[in-house]
């Protein structure tokens, strides 16, 4: 029973700490579609986003989002497909800094040179 204990401690973090710092993964966000607006070939418009969620078009990088992925994951960048196969998707939280954010960014244009 032990371990329930361990998982329930969790949900007062939760709930009472984490509602506190949204702001924080939000702006994350904004910076991270606004670094990556900058590279070219990548389509995203940094003003639609409004969550800790940054969903950006690859079409005309030639790569589907699951080789994108992979090359990104080689780096250490985990980002995923989103809705379709030319999309992707970057989700900020608790463990992603804005440092983190600008390295991803980065990581990505290296990926697509």
């Amino acid at each position: 029973m032990r371990q329930v204990g361990v998982l329930g401690a969790a949900g007062p973090v939760a709930l009472e700490e984490m509602p506190h710092r949204l702001g924080e993964d939000h702006a994350n966000a904004k910076f991270l579609a606004a670094e990556l607006a900058k590279i070219p070939k990548i389509q995203i418009d940094p003003s639609r986003v409004v969550t800790n969620i940054v969903v950006f078009d690859i079409t005309r990088t030639g790569f589907t989002a699951a080789e994108l992925s992979s090359r990104l994951k080689q780096r250490g960048v985990l980002m995923n497909e989103a809705a379709s196969p030319r999309q992707m998707r970057g989700v900020t939280h608790y463990d992603v800094t804005r440092q983190d954010c600008a390295t991803a960014a980065g990581l990505l244009a290296e990926a697509l040179a």
